[in-house]
């Protein structure tokens, strides 16, 4: 990949850190990584109460909080997700996310090579 390194790593654990911060107490985090001839796919997947699909659009949005999902965060800043896409946007891919309430949450993000 032709890609900062450095700010790749950043992103990925900014979005483990959130999985591991929203995974309800007995749950799992699924990490895959797909390369074909012209991209890579990071997705991270963790069990939880997810996120309100009315929520899935904000969810990048500086400071912005689910109150009624993602409530444990007090002493964050919440800027770790709109960090990530300025990221992933700035180096030529897309960022995404997918969630299914009170069952999963998955995090997405492709990069050409």
């Amino acid at each position: 990949m032709n890609q900062d390194l450095d700010k790749i790593t950043q992103v990925i654990i900014i979005l483990l850190d959130n999985a591991i911060k929203y995974t309800n107490e007995e749950g799992w985090i699924k990490i895959d990584l797909i390369q074909s001839k012209r991209q890579v796919i990071f997705s991270i997947t963790n069990s939880g109460s997810g996120i309100a699909k009315e929520h899935l659009e904000k969810v990048f949005d500086r400071f912005f909080k689910d109150d009624s999902s993602r409530n444990n965060e007090s002493q964050s800043f919440r800027l770790g997700l709109a960090i990530a896409k300025a990221i992933i946007e700035q180096s030529g891919g897309k960022i995404s996310v997918n969630s299914i309430e009170n069952e999963r949450t998955t995090f997405r993000f492709t990069l050409k090579i």
